[in-house]
C-alpha cells in the first residue's frame, strides 16, 4: 500500500479537496486508483502486485532521476543557476557545460569539477546514486537557450521573468473598457451565414470610435471536419490553428477572380443559399463550410493561375515552407475526412502517424487538399493579424483578447498527434455540486503531467505561442488547470474522480516567459472551486482575475458594489455560461432551464424565482441609491420585463467597478434573451448555434447604443 500511495503521489493523484461548500472531502482510495487505470491503459497494470508498483516507480525514477540535465531547465531571471544530476562515480570529472541562444551564438562557456559545486540534493534510482549540484551562469536575457555539457548532451534551458508581461495601461491602471463577442454568432450583410474576420473589422472601428479598448472573444480553435456534429468552441479539433470558416472571404485578394470562375448558375445557387444561411436565427455549420470551402477552393486556384499575383504565391509559398509537422498533420486529416466518414479518417490518420511510409503516400496523395488547407491557414491567420493591427491603429489600447480552451476533443489533431501526452481514457471534469450533484464530464482527454515534464513542456508551450501571436491579452479558461484537473474515470461518472495535480510552478514560470515574449497580457477565468493560495500566485505574476457581477456577492442575495471588486481583475456583468441581463432580469433563464429539465437537484423554478425577486430588489436598491434607477422606472413593479431604459441603467452602475478591466456581451445591449449556451446540455438546446437579433451595421446605427458606449469608456478613463 505505501509504494501504490507513492505511485499515486508521483501522479499528482489528490487524496481530498474542499468543495463548492468549503467542506473537506476525502476520495475514496478505489477512486484514486481507477485514475492510474486510465494513466497505464492499454498495459494491464496489476496495481495490486507490489513488484509491478516497484518496477512502475523504478521506471519513473529513471526517466527523471538518470539524467544529468531534465528536457527543459526552468529558472528564474533573479536566480541563473542550472541543477546537474551528477553521478556520484562522475562526482570528481570535470564538466564543460555551453549555453547557446536561439540564434546559434555562444554567451556562456565554463568548466567546472562538479564535486566544487553546492550540493542541493540526493536521490538515488536502482542502486545508482546521485548528487544534484548547483551549476550559476552568468547574467542572461530572458528567453529559450540550449545547454550543452562536453559537447555531447543537449538539453534546453527557459530563464523565466517574475510576472506576466504588463503592458502600460496595466502598469498605469489606467481604467479599460471592452465588449465581449461571440464571433460567430456576429450578422452581417456580407458574411456567410457566420460571424467573421470581415465583421470583426467593421466592429473594431464602430468600437473604436465610442473609445472601447477591447474586444473579448470566444476560442477560435479549429473545430472538428464533422460540423454536423461537433462545434462546440471548447471542444476543438486543435487549439494551435484557426477555425477557417472565420476567414472573411469577400476581403481576400483571390476573391475576385475566384468568383469570376463560377457558372451563371452555380452564382445564382450560392447567392440564394447565402441569402438562406444569413437570414437564418442559427448557424448551419456543415453549409458554411460547404459553401465557404468552395471559395477558398477556388481562390487557391486562382492564386496558382494568376500572373499578377506572383508576390502574394511566394508569401504563401514561404508559409508552407515555415509550416511545422503539426500544422501539415492537421491538414492531412481535414483532407483525409474531407470526402468520407471521420471516423475511418481518424483511423486511417492514426495508422499513418506510426508508419512513415504509409504517411507519405497519403501526404502525396491528398497533397493537392492539404495546399488547400495549408492556403485556409495562411489567410486566417493574415486577417486575424489585419484585424489586430487595425485595433492598434484606431487607438484601442488592448484590441483583441483570445481564449484558450481548457482542452481539445479526443478525435481532433492535437490529441491524435500527441497520444502519448493526451490520457484518451480520462476526461476532464468538474467534481459535484449543487448544480451537478454527480459532477461533470466535458469529454476532454486531459494531459499527463508527468509525460508533460518528459517532453519539455513543449506542447504546453505550443499553445501559449499561438494563442498570445498577435493579440493584446489572452484569457485562459478554467486558469485553475495551470495546477490541477479534475479526472474523470473511464466507464464511471465525474463523482467517482479525483483532482490531478500539475507541476504549477514551472507552468506558470512558462506562461510568464511567452507572455513576455509575445508581449501579451493574461486574463486567468478563476471562476468555480479555486485552491487555497492560488489567486495570490496569479496575482503576484500579474495575471488579472475574472470577477461577475451575478456571482459577487457580499450575502445570499446582497450584490457587491462595483466599487468594492479586485482592481486586478476583468470585471464583467455575465459571460456566456450566464443568462444575458434581460434574461436573468425576466426569469426566462429559469423557465428555459425548468422546460429542459436543467434546474439543480433539490431545486424547484418556484423556489429560484423567489430568490431571483430578493436579488432584482437588491440590485434596484444599488440603483436606487447610486442615482442610476431610470426615472421611467420609478412606477414599474419589478415583475416588470426589461427594458432598454433597465438594461442600460444596470451596465452604468456596473461600469463603475473599481477593476482595470470592464467589459460587457453585446447581447446586453440588443436586450436579447436566449442564451448562446444552456451548460450541462448537449442535443437538448441548440448551443453555439445562436446568432446576434441584429445585423452589425443596424446596432451601431442606434445613437443610444453608441452613447452608452461612449459614455462608460470616457467615464472610465477619466476615473
Amino acid at each position: 500500500m505505501h509504494q501504490l500511495e507513492q505511485l499515486l503521489d508521483l501522479h499528482g493523484v489528490s487524496s481530498h479537496y474542499w468543495n463548492y461548500k468549503g467542506e473537506y472531502v476525502g476520495v475514496p482510495f478505489e477512486n484514486r486508483v481507477g485514475l492510474l487505470d486510465a494513466i497505464y491503459a492499454g498495459q494491464s497494470v496489476d496495481f495490486k502486485n507490489k513488484a509491478v508498483i516497484t518496477h512502475l516507480l523504478n521506471s519513473q525514477s529513471l526517466a527523471f532521476n538518470s539524467k544529468i540535465l531534465p528536457p527543459l531547465s526552468i529558472i528564474r531571471d533573479d536566480a541563473l543557476y542550472v541543477n546537474l544530476n551528477i553521478n556520484i562515480s562522475s562526482l570528481h570529472t570535470n564538466v564543460h557545460l555551453k549555453i547557446i541562444d536561439d540564434t546559434g551564438d555562444l554567451v556562456f562557456s565554463s568548466h567546472i569539477n562538479p564535486s566544487a559545486l553546492e550540493e542541493v540534493g540526493k536521490c538515488s534510482v536502482l542502486e545508482h546514486f546521485f548528487s544534484q549540484r548547483r551549476f550559476p551562469i552568468q547574467d542572461l536575457p530572458v528567453g529559450y537557450y540550449t545547454i550543452v555539457i562536453n559537447s555531447l548532451l543537449e538539453s534546453r534551458l527557459a530563464i523565466c521573468p517574475s510576472t506576466c508581461f504588463t503592458p502600460d495601461w496595466l502598469v498605469s491602471e489606467q481604467k479599460q473598457t471592452g465588449i465581449i463577442i461571440q464571433l460567430y454568432s456576429l450578422k452581417s450583410r456580407s458574411n456567410m451565414g457566420i460571424g467573421d474576420f470581415g465583421d470583426l473589422t467593421f466592429l473594431v472601428n464602430k468600437l473604436a470610435d465610442n473609445g472601447v479598448n477591447s474586444i473579448g472573444l470566444n476560442p477560435l480553435h479549429a473545430l472538428l471536419p464533422n460540423l454536423e456534429e461537433s462545434y462546440s468552441p471548447y471542444s476543438p479539433s486543435d487549439r494551435r490553428f484557426i477555425n477557417f470558416l472565420y476567414l472573411s472571404v469577400k476581403d481576400c485578394a483571390e476573391y475576385d477572380d475566384a468568383n469570376l470562375s463560377f457558372t451563371p448558375s452555380e452564382r445564382e445557387n450560392q447567392e440564394q443559399t447565402l441569402i438562406s444561411l444569413r437570414s437564418s436565427d442559427f448557424i448551419d455549420y456543415a453549409k458554411v463550410k460547404e459553401v465557404k470551402f468552395k471559395y477558398i477552393e477556388k481562390m487557391y486556384f486562382a492564386l496558382l493561375s494568376s500572373s499578377t499575383q506572383l508576390k502574394r504565391y511566394r508569401l504563401f509559398e514561404s508559409f508552407v515552407d515555415q509550416a511545422d509537422k503539426y500544422l501539415l498533420q492537421y491538414c492531412l486529416l481535414d483532407a483525409l475526412s474531407h470526402y468520407g466518414d471521420y471516423a475511418k479518417a481518424c483511423n486511417q490518420f492514426t495508422k499513418a502517424l506510426s508508419d512513415s511510409e504509409l504517411y507519405k503516400l497519403l501526404q502525396e496523395k491528398n497533397s493537392e487538399l492539404i495546399n488547400i488547407y495549408l492556403y485556409a491557414q495562411w489567410l486566417v491567420v493574415e486577417q486575424f493579424n489585419d484585424v489586430q493591427n487595425l485595433a492598434v491603429e484606431r487607438g484601442m489600447t488592448i484590441g483583441l483578447v483570445n481564449d484558450l480552451a481548457v482542452g481539445a476533443d479526443k478525435m481532433g489533431s492535437e490529441v491524435l498527434t500527441n497520444n502519448t501526452l493526451f490520457c484518451i481514457d480520462a476526461a476532464v471534469g468538474a467534481p459535484p455540486d449543487e448544480i451537478a450533484p454527480i459532477g461533470q464530464n466535458w469529454g476532454l482527454p486531459p494531459i499527463d503531467p508527468l509525460e508533460l515534464e518528459k517532453t519539455g513542456f513543449q506542447h504546453f508551450i505550443q499553445l501559449l505561442r499561438a494563442n498570445m501571436s498577435n493579440c493584446g491579452a489572452l484569457r485562459i479558461d478554467h486558469v485553475m488547470g495551470l495546477t490541477r484537473l479534475w479526472w474523470c474515470p473511464p466507464g464511471a461518472t465525474a463523482d467517482y474522480g479525483a483532482y490531478i495535480h500539475y507541476p504549477f510552478d514551472q507552468i506558470l514560470s512558462l506562461l510568464k516567459l511567452e507572455s513576455h515574449l509575445n508581449q501579451c497580457a493574461i486574463i486567468g477565468e478563476d471562476l468555480g472551486i479555486v485552491p487555497e493560495n492560488f489567486r495570490e500566485s496569479l496575482r503576484a505574476a500579474n495575471v488579472l482575475s475574472n470577477k461577475v457581477l451575478y456571482f459577487e456577492r457580499e450575502g445570499y442575495a446582497t450584490f457587491k458594489h462595483p466599487a468594492n471588486y479586485e482592481r486586478f481583475a476583468l470585471a464583467m456583468i455575465n459571460n456566456h455560461d450566464v443568462p444575458t441581463l434581460a434574461s436573468w432580469w425576466n426569469g426566462d433563464d429559469i423557465t428555459l432551464r425548468d422546460e429542459l429539465d436543467a434546474i439543480e437537484v433539490g431545486k424547484t423554478a418556484d423556489e429560484l424565482r423567489r430568490v431571483r425577486a430578493d436579488e432584482k430588489a437588491n440590485l434596484v436598491s444599488h440603483l436606487i441609491y447610486g442615482d442610476y434607477y431610470p426615472s421611467e422606472w420609478h412606477d414599474n413593479s419589478l415583475d416588470a420585463k426589461a427594458d432598454q431604459n433597465l438594461v442600460f441603467a444596470i451596465i452604468k452602475w456596473a461600469a463603475q467597478s473599481q477593476s482595470i478591466l470592464f467589459a460587457l456581451q453585446l447581447e446586453d445591449l440588443l436586450l436579447m434573451t436566449k442564451p448562446v449556451n444552456v451548460p450541462g446540455t448537449f442535443r437538448e438546446y441548440p448551443n453555439w448555434k445562436r446568432k446576434l437579433t441584429h445585423n452589425l451595421d443596424d446596432i451601431f446605427d442606434r445613437p443610444e447604443v453608441n452613447h452608452l458606449l461612449t459614455t462608460i469608456s470616457t467615464k472610465r478613463r477619466n476615473s
